[in-house]
C-alpha cells in the first residue's frame, strides 16, 4: 500500500468521468490542482480524472482513496488515508468513517471498474459538489472547480429567493442548476451511471451518548472547557505533524478569545500568534479595540494590517470569483482575502488559522429572539390588531406598515405560521412577499424543516432551530469565508463547528444555550463562554457590546457618494423587482442592497463568464 500524507489540514480536490474516455484536466484549473491530477482507465468503460492539492492519498492494489481535512480515531490520534484502505472503510462502494470525528471529506475510487464513494463528517469545510454530465459525473470540493466540467452553467432560479432571505442558498440546492452539494452526514456512491444520495449518519448519531446540563453549573462548564480543549490540542497537533504554522483569527470577541486561550493551553510559543484586520471606518474601531486588548490579557503577538479603503472595490470582485458562489455572510468577506493574501505571502507566516466562526450556532443565542416573536405571533391570530396593540412604535415605520398589511392575506398568513417565519421580519418583507410570494417563501422553509426531520427530527422547537440555524447560518457562510483563504494555501479551523464542537451544544438544553438568563443585556449574552473567560482570568472580555466586524455606515457612503458609487448605480434591476422597489432599495443601506450588490457582481463576474465558456467548449 502507497500513502501520501498531504501536505494541509485542507486542500483542494476535483474529480470528472467520462464514459467515452476523454477526460483531462481544463485550462481554467488553477496549474498546482491540474499538476497533481491522476487518471484512472477502465478500458471502453470510461476513465476517472482526479486532481489534487494538498489533498492526502493513499493507494492499494484495489483502491485509491482521499482525505481532504483532518480525522481522528476514537482513542484519538490521526487517521489517514491510508488506515481507511487498510481497515476496509474506504472503497469506491462505500465510505465507513464510524466512529471517527473531525472535519473530513473522504472519497475512494476502485481502480478495476468505475466506482466512486465519498462521504464527510460533521461537519467538513471541505464539502462535495457534483453534477451529472452528458459524459458521466463531476465533482470538486469548490464551485469555482466544477463549473469548467460542465456541460452547462446556468443560475438555479429557485435559489434566488433562498439567497435574498438568507444571504446564501441553504441544504443541497446551489447557485447552479443540475449542481448539488453534499450535505454532512451524507454518503455519495456513483457507479459509472447512476449518483445514488444517501443518509449515512444523522445528527442522532453525532449527538448519541452525550451527557444532558440543564443549568451552567460546575459540571457542565468542566465538561465543555475540557471538550473544546481537546478539539484545539488536537487539530494544534495534526497542524505540528504537517510542519504547518498557527496562529488564531482573533477578533476579540467572546468566541475567537476563547479559542486563542485554548490554543495557548494547547501548545507552546509557537501557537501564540494571532491576526485580525483593520479598515479605516469609525464604526470598525471598537473592532480593533477589543482585538488588542484580547491579544495583551492573553499573550499573544498580534498583527493587524490596515486596509485601504479604496482597495474594498478590487477585494470584492476577487473574492467573488475566488469562492464562485455570492454567499458573502457580511461586507467583511474582502478583508479576510486582504488578510490571506498578506500572510501567503510572507514565508514565515502560519498555514493553518483557528477561528471562533460557528459560536453564535452551537453555543450561542442566535435564533432565540426570532423564535420568541413567532411563539408571540401563533398566539395571536388577529394580526393587525394584535401587532398594532403590542408594538405601537412600528406606527410611522413603512417596513412595518407594509408588514402589518401584508398579514392579512391568507398567503401571508400562511407562511407567517411556518415557524422559520422569522427570517422575514428582517429581510425586507415588503420586498420579499411581493417578488417571490408566501407559497414560494414558505416551500422553502418547507425543504429545511423536511431536512432537519431526517438529521434529527427533534420535538423540541429550539432543538430544530439548532438544527435549521446550523444548516444556514452556521454552515455555508464558513464555507465561503474558508474558500477565501484555502485559494491563498491558508487552512482555516473551526473548533466549533467541527463534529465534536457542534455536538457539544446539543448537551445543554435549549434554555441554557439560547435563552438568555434574567439581567443585563451584557451580562446575559453567551453566558458559557462567559463563565469560562472568567475561569482563565479574563473577566475584562465580557459584558461588552457585541461586534460585527462590519462597516454598513461607511460602506453605504462609499456607495452613495464616494468611490464605490458607480457600482451602486450599475446594480441591474432583477425581473422580479419593480422600478419603485429597486430605487427605494438604492436609497438607503440594507441587508437586501448588500445581496443585491454582491448578487449583481457575482453575476457579472462568474455566471456570465462560466455560462460563456461553457458554451464555448460545446462548440469547440
Amino acid at each position: 500500500m502507497k500513502a501520501d500524507t498531504g501536505r494541509r489540514l485542507g486542500g483542494r480536490l476535483a474529480i470528472a468521468f467520462r464514459r467515452d474516455g476523454r477526460v483531462q484536466p481544463p485550462a481554467a484549473w488553477p496549474a498546482a490542482l491540474a499538476a497533481g491530477s491522476r487518471r484512472l482507465a477502465y478500458g471502453e468503460r470510461g476513465a476517472l480524472l482526479v486532481a489534487r492539492e494538498g489533498v492526502a492519498e493513499a493507494e492499494s492494489a484495489t483502491t485509491v482513496a482521499w482525505l481532504a481535512g483532518a480525522l481522528r480515531a476514537p482513542a484519538g490520534g490521526g487517521r489517514g488515508a491510508g488506515e481507511l484502505l487498510a481497515a476496509g472503510a474506504a472503497t469506491g462502494r462505500r465510505i465507513d468513517l464510524g466512529s471517527s470525528t473531525g472535519s473530513a471529506l473522504v472519497l475512494a475510487a476502485d481502480r478495476r471498474e468505475p466506482r466512486l464513494a465519498a462521504a464527510g463528517t460533521y461537519v467538513a469545510m471541505q464539502p462535495l459538489y457534483w453534477a451529472r454530465t452528458a459524459g458521466g459525473f463531476a465533482a470538486a470540493t469548490e464551485p469555482g472547480l466544477l463549473l469548467p466540467l460542465l456541460d452547462r452553467v446556468e443560475l438555479d432560479e429557485r435559489a434566488v429567493p433562498a439567497h435574498f432571505l438568507f444571504r446564501y442558498v441553504a441544504g443541497e440546492r446551489t447557485y447552479f442548476r443540475g449542481v448539488r452539494k453534499l450535505l454532512p452526514g451524507y454518503e455519495l456512491t456513483f457507479d459509472g451511471r447512476d449518483v445514488t444520495v444517501r443518509l449515512a449518519r444523522s445528527l442522532r448519531d453525532v449527538v448519541a451518548g452525550l451527557p444532558r446540563f440543564t443549568a451552567i453549573d460546575e459540571r457542565g462548564v468542566a465538561w465543555l472547557d475540557a471538550r473544546m480543549r481537546g478539539i484545539v490540542a488536537a487539530w494544534a497537533a495534526a497542524a505540528a505533524r504537517l510542519g504547518c504554522g498557527v496562529g488564531n483569527l482573533l477578533s476579540g470577541g467572546l468566541d475567537s478569545s476563547l479559542v486563542q486561550a485554548w490554543l495557548h493551553e494547547a501548545g507552546g510559543a509557537e501557537v501564540r500568534r494571532s491576526y485580525s484586520f483593520a479598515i479605516a471606518a469609525a464604526s470598525f474601531d471598537f473592532e480593533v479595540d477589543y482585538a488588542l486588548l484580547a491579544s495583551r490579557l492573553i499573550g499573544s503577538r498580534h498583527e493587524m494590517p490596515r486596509f485601504a479603503p479604496e482597495l474594498y472595490g478590487e477585494h470584492l470582485d476577487r473574492a467573488l470569483e475566488l469562492t464562485a458562489e455570492p454567499s458573502f455572510y457580511n461586507e467583511s468577506w474582502p478583508l479576510h482575502l486582504f488578510l490571506a493574501e498578506r500572510l501567503a505571502a510572507d514565508p514565515a507566516g502560519p498555514r493553518v488559522l483557528f477561528t471562533g466562526y460557528g459560536a453564535d450556532v452551537t453555543l450561542g443565542d442566535s435564533v432565540v429572539d426570532p423564535i420568541q416573536r413567532w411563539i408571540w405571533l401563533q398566539a395571536h391570530p388577529r394580526w393587525r390588531e394584535s401587532l398594532a396593540a403590542a408594538l405601537p412604535r412600528i406606527r410611522g415605520s413603512k417596513r412595518w406598515e407594509t408588514w402589518i398589511d401584508a398579514l392579512e392575506t391568507s398567503e401571508a398568513a400562511s407562511t407567517l405560521r411556518h415557524p422559520l417565519s422569522h427570517v422575514l421580519l428582517t429581510a425586507e418583507p415588503e420586498l420579499m412577499l411581493p417578488a417571490f410570494g408566501g407559497e414560494t417563501l414558505a416551500g422553502y422553509f418547507d425543504e429545511l424543516e423536511r431536512l432537519e426531520a431526517e438529521l434529527l427530527g427533534s420535538d423540541d422547537l429550539m432543538e430544530r432551530m439548532h438544527v435549521i440555524d446550523f444548516l444556514t447560518a452556521g454552515y455555508d457562510p464558513h464555507l465561503s469565508v474558508t474558500r477565501l483563504y484555502a485559494a491563498r494555501g491558508i487552512d482555516l479551523v473551526h473548533p466549533y463547528l467541527e463534529e465534536e464542537g457542534l455536538a457539544s451544544g446539543f448537551a445543554f438544553s435549549p434554555e441554557v444555550r439560547y435563552l438568555r438568563p434574567s439581567g443585563p443585556w451584557a451580562t446575559r449574552f453567551k453566558p458559557l463562554q462567559q463563565e469560562l473567560l472568567r475561569r482563565r482570568g479574563l473577566g475584562a472580555l465580557v459584558g461588552r457590546r457585541k461586534g460585527g466586524t462590519t462597516f454598513g455606515a461607511e460602506l453605504w457612503q462609499w456607495l452613495s457618494a464616494g468611490f464605490l458609487r458607480e457600482r451602486l448605480e450599475a446594480i441591474e434591476r432583477p425581473a422580479w423587482l419593480s422600478t419603485a422597489a429597486m430605487a427605494e432599495v438604492r436609497s438607503r443601506p440594507t441587508d437586501f442592497l448588500w445581496n443585491l450588490l454582491t448578487f449583481d457582481t457575482w453575476n457579472r463576474r462568474v455566471l456570465r463568464p462560466a455560462s460563456v465558456a461553457a458554451a464555448t467548449a460545446r462548440v469547440d
